[in-house]
């Protein structure tokens, strides 16, 4: 795999510098092929050939990802995404992303595909500011080269240097910065040393670092008289960081912004030093430390602050403190060179996941969930193309009659685009939606497939021919099933069109059992068909069916229903091949009517609404309500006060209200042709009857009616059967479809 690397000289030292150069040759180490551009100055020539080097050698070598390695080159890689279509991760630290100003630094890190964080409270601090870089974020905290850092004896030539025989010594080493004097915390441990020096007059604090703050220091020790007690050598050298370590009976960095694993905290351990560092809020200082290490407290208590250094120098704190070759271990377990390079090929293979496109029409309710749990997974780089903007602009729709518009939240959990959309009315007809942009987004981005729901609008013939420009995969997923008869001239038409098209597409994601039939009728193998079933918003769903009873009372209080009486609900558009359906169940309705624990709810909108409404006036049917169009938060609600749902359509591909209703115990009646109808509907939860068959259906009806038993028994079985027809189905499919890709990661 070809990995583009960028950062800052990683020859000059620093922490970040070293981390970043032990992070590309683990990298190397596991396998990958990664090509380095450094930034070597900050004048703007400098500056300007490093944003050229980046662009050229992302051009040429075609790299799989960039690792930026630092917020202030991400929006080079913002661009470069958006011009090639190259993925970026961006590592951050800490105090640079402590209040992010700029819009762009911010938009190019919330577009990055990962965020590398060294500390938890680092990723907390983003989330704040960037809520949906909250699933990004991968740990790759720093480590300790246990080769380098080791227990040993005092260095005595440190030991006379200093004056420290017979010394307890206390360590700090850090940089010392005016700008960074309280988050460091140095001075905290000065001003709490005199204290200290009472109960152990030989306690030594060794401040080791240079800085613009070194001077002042200097003066603080005067003004205390420490003189004596505290030793400012300057900055160390790489090769005696090992020994001012051994010289240490405690370290210590009561940091406010640097959480552990901060490096030098880790290399006192590797030298079997107890130490003492600032609550940061990681989640490894309690899994680590549990007080066998160390202490963390807070920097700013003093009593604390002091208290701790005491107990570790008078020897009252636990045992595990002074019992070297155990903190080495436990250290070097996690944050060994050995444990980092495990972490940088899980990562690696993060790297390798597959970027997957989803061509769809509009943003649609039931899908969404779906998108949000693919972004979640680690192993899916997932971008969603919109044809048109329906439902969540308020639109009129022909169907319904109506405007409208979700009113949950469609767009929020994934990355989403809008493409432009040509047509002059646009709509869910064939030329409804017409979006050339689409061609260079498939040929640009460079996706591993891309998944194409139906071929019924322009758009989708689009998205196959930037998908075979490009040689990218095609997955296809559609609703048709083979209930609805065809003409003899249709189907020869069809035969014509869809078996050689088929034969173009890498996998076929069925959605039930006859849309399986329909894919293996146009001659597609059964190899190639993973299913992925039609699942509606399941924690929505579940979460308003759990809470059905307080809701049930107050609905049917409204609609002056009787909790003892049986409601049987119908939900749908009142339009086209399904009004007819809807006519059918209110004639079926009409014979047992009279029943007068017996109510039919229609919930819908439509053309033929009113020929329902006028029927039932003259036919003097009162215990039948058409109460119109409900959106997502009040449907619920209908589902609650039924028990019934019927769907007695014409012609219905899959019948996403099954499955909504199931989960609120309905029982369901379906016509023979609903394709739901053939996976979710069985002699336990309810009836199939021949679409058009009014007495059929108001037979199955009676039976239910005057059984309250079997009612409830078969509400039972619908909860007990949608319980597997879940997101978690869907992602299997789609995963395993996704593993049969021959894919060149390069």
């Amino acid at each position: 795999m070809k990995i583009l690397f960028i950062a800052a000289d990683t020859n000059k030292i620093g922490g970040i510098e070293k981390y970043n150069k032990e992070f590309m040759a683990a990298l190397r180490k596991s396998g990958a092929e990664v090509y380095f551009v450094p930034l070597r100055g900050i004048n703007l020539f400098q500056k300007a050939s490093f944003v050229l080097r980046i662009f050229r050698r992302a051009i040429w070598k075609k790299p799989r990802i960039i690792c930026c390695s630092h917020i202030a080159f991400s929006p080079i890689c913002y661009f470069i995404k958006k011009l090639l279509g190259i993925d970026y991760t961006v590592n951050v630290y800490g105090i640079e992303v402590a209040n992010i100003e700029s819009k762009l630094h911010k938009k190019a890190l919330g577009s990055a595909r990962f965020i590398i964080k060294l500390f938890d409270r680092t990723a907390e601090n983003i989330v704040k500011q960037i809520p949906e870089a909250a699933e990004k974020f991968i740990s790759l905290p720093s480590f300790v080269d246990g080769e380098r850092f080791y227990i040993k004896e005092k260095p005595k030539n440190f030991v006379g240097k200093f004056n420290l025989k017979n010394s307890k010594v206390i360590l700090t080493i850090c940089r010392l910065s005016f700008s960074e004097v309280d988050n460091k915390g140095y001075e905290k441990v000065i001003r709490v040393m005199p204290e200290i020096i009472k109960q152990i007059p030989n306690a030594k604090y060794l401040l080791v670092g240079g800085g613009d703050d070194l001077e002042r220091i200097k003066s603080v020790v005067r003004e205390l008289k420490l003189e004596g007690n505290i030793i400012l050598p300057g900055p160390a050298k790489d090769e005696e960081m090992i020994d001012y370590y051994n010289l240490a009976d405690v370290f210590i960095l009561p940091s406010k912004r640097e959480g552990f694993p901060a490096i030098v905290l880790l290399e006192a351990l590797a030298c079997g030093k107890p130490v003492i560092g600032g609550v940061y809020g990681e989640k490894s200082e309690k899994e680590i430390f549990n007080n066998k290490l160390g202490y963390i407290i807070d920097p700013d208590d003093q009593n604390e602050l002091t208290k701790s250094i005491i107990n570790i120098l008078k020897g009252k704190a636990p045992k595990s403190f002074f019992d070297a070759s155990s903190i080495r271990k436990a250290v070097l377990g996690e944050y060994g060179k050995n444990r980092f390079e495990e972490r940088v090929g899980k990562i690696l293979e993060l790297f390798k996941s597959y970027k997957l496109a989803i061509v769809v029409p509009h943003p649609i309710q039931y899908m969404v969930p779906f998108f949000k749990r693919l972004a979640k997974h680690q192993n899916i780089s997932l971008k969603v193309f919109y044809c048109w903007d329906f439902g969540v602009q308020t639109t009129f729709d022909d169907q319904f009659d109506r405007e409208i518009k979700w009113d949950i939240p469609l767009l929020e959990g994934y990355d989403y685009e809008f493409l432009p959309n040509w047509s002059p009315k646009p709509s869910s007809s064939f030329f409804g939606q017409i979006n050339p942009s689409i061609i260079k987004k498939i040929i640009v981005d460079r996706y591993d497939v891309v998944l194409v729901h139906g071929y019924a609008i322009f758009t989708n013939w689009l998205t196959f021919l930037g998908a075979w420009i490009s040689g990218t995969p095609i997955f296809f997923r559609g609703e048709a099933q083979l209930l609805r008869h065809r003409s003899p001239v249709r189907q020869f038409l069809k035969n014509l069109i869809l078996r050689p098209l088929f034969c173009l597409f890498s996998a076929f994601l069925a959605v039930g059992t006859k849309n399986f039939e329909y894919y293996r009728y146009y001659g597609v193998p059964k190899e190639k068909i993973f299913l992925v079933p039609y699942v509606t918003n399941e924690d929505f769903f579940l979460e308003k069916a759990t809470k059905k009873g307080k809701c049930r009372q107050m609905l049917r209080k409204k609609l002056n229903i009787a909790e003892d009486a049986v409601v049987i609900l119908y939900v749908g558009k009142i339009f086209g091949e399904k009004g007819p359906g809807a006519f059918d169940l209110l004639k079926a309705f009409e014979k047992i009517s009279k029943n007068k624990k017996a109510f039919l709810v229609f919930v819908g909108e439509g053309k033929e609404k009113l020929i329902l409404e006028r029927y039932c006036q003259e036919k003097e049917i009162k215990n039948a309500f058409l109460v119109g169009f409900k959106n997502q938060k009040e449907l619920p609600g209908y589902y609650s006060i039924a028990d019934i749902l019927v769907l007695p359509s014409y012609t219905e591909q899959w019948g996403i209200v099954i499955n909504e209703a199931m989960y609120f115990g309905n029982v369901i009646i379906a016509s023979d042709q609903v394709g739901a109808a053939y996976d979710l509907v069985r002699e336990d939860n309810g009836f199939i009857f021949p679409a058009g068959s009014i007495k059929v259906l108001s037979e199955k009806l009676k039976i239910l009616i005057n059984d309250r038993k079997l009612l409830k028994k078969m509400g039972d079985g619908s909860r007990e059967r949608i319980k597997n027809w879940d997101y978690a189905a869907c992602l299997a499919g789609i995963t395993a479809a996704l593993a049969t890709l021959k894919r060149k990661i390069d």
